[in-house]
């Protein structure tokens, strides 16, 4: 876990709205009730109720015709022989139809989550919270993958709707970090000089979400892979504002999308680089006729350090 947070993933069918008065479309990509019955208990996941709260579920599973518990000692242990646990981030999933992906499409904070299914109003629920802690991601805006466990992560959601986790390994510690930081509002900077924001394998943006949210993948991988820290000259935006910036950072391609001349596969160790934004500035300005390499310009750097440094 990360600082402590109590965080549960939970897994859902898909829906625009997640309101019943607002929804015209059954539930898409639900389990096997959803799937036969085009409607479901998350139905309603963010409906704000006259009581000015929210009524969340998930399916905690069944056997032998039995509904389960949903476990929450394993997101605090602390809370082993309680029925409710206070104070968790629940961060909703579901398989999109648009980019056949498990993404990200709400969350609650400060969610208070029960061990047995309850109702309210003729609504079951097993989560709720109150007004002002819900976010319902706009369905053209759902690009956060959220892994599966069977995926080449080896991490996320496996056969249950619900994911804890709680894995003590670096992967989920950073999954979890980055997804902290989505719903805190922080969000990695991409510029690419803006012609190159919306693009990947040379594809342009037109290709719309699609498109976006696998440019977004391979970022965020470049991010797991080289740190917060500028590749050129060591700056880190945590270490000069604070904690509030310590995950902004701009990610450039070494070679120019444009100069690739058609599609291409990424590799974000590879073809992307964190840099701050004044290093993105130098990467994309032309010297002689011609950007300099990440490489170039680090030499340059260190020379012009090096000199003033004798002074």
């Amino acid at each position: 876990m990360v600082e402590n947070k109590r965080i549960l993933f939970c897994n859902v069918g898909y829906l625009e709205y997640y309101d019943s008065t607002k929804d015209t479309k059954p539930i898409e990509n639900g389990g096997a009730y959803p799937n036969k019955h085009k409607t479901g208990g998350e139905i309603n996941n963010f409906h704000l109720y006259e009581d000015k709260n929210y009524y969340g579920f998930v399916e905690p599973g069944f056997k032998n015709d039995k509904q389960n518990m949903l476990h929450i000692e394993n997101i605090d242990s602390g809370y082993k022989h309680n029925d409710e646990i206070p104070n968790v981030t629940v961060v909703f999933s579901a398989k999109s139809p648009i980019i056949k992906k498990t993404v990200i499409v709400g969350w609650y904070e400060n969610a208070t989550v029960f061990r047995r299914i309850k109702e309210h109003n003729g609504v079951i629920y097993n989560i709720t919270t109150s007004s002002g802690n819900a976010v319902k991601i706009p369905e053209n805006k759902r690009i956060f993958e959220v892994s599966r466990a069977n995926s080449v992560e080896g991490f996320g959601f496996g056969i249950s709707q619900l994911w804890y986790a709680r894995e003590d390994n670096e992967k989920v510690r950073n999954f979890v970090s980055r997804v902290l930081d989505y719903i805190g509002g922080k969000r990695y900077v991409w510029t690419e000089q803006d012609d190159e924001e919306y693009f990947e394998s040379g594809i342009s943006k037109k290709a719309g979400v699609n498109v976006y949210a696998r440019n977004l993948a391979a970022r965020n991988a470049c991010i797991d892979f080289n740190g917060y820290k500028c590749q050129i000259c060591g700056f880190e935006a945590r270490n000069v504002y604070g904690k509030d910036f310590e995950h902004l950072i701009h990610v450039h391609h070494i070679k120019p999308i444009s100069e690739q001349g058609g599609k291409y596969p990424i590799d974000p160790k590879k073809d992307l680089i964190p840099v701050c934004p004044n290093c993105h500035m130098a990467l994309h300005t032309k010297v002689n006729g011609l950007c300099l390499s990440p490489e170039e310009l680090k030499n340059r750097y260190e020379k012009i350090k090096k000199e003033s440094n004798r002074k």
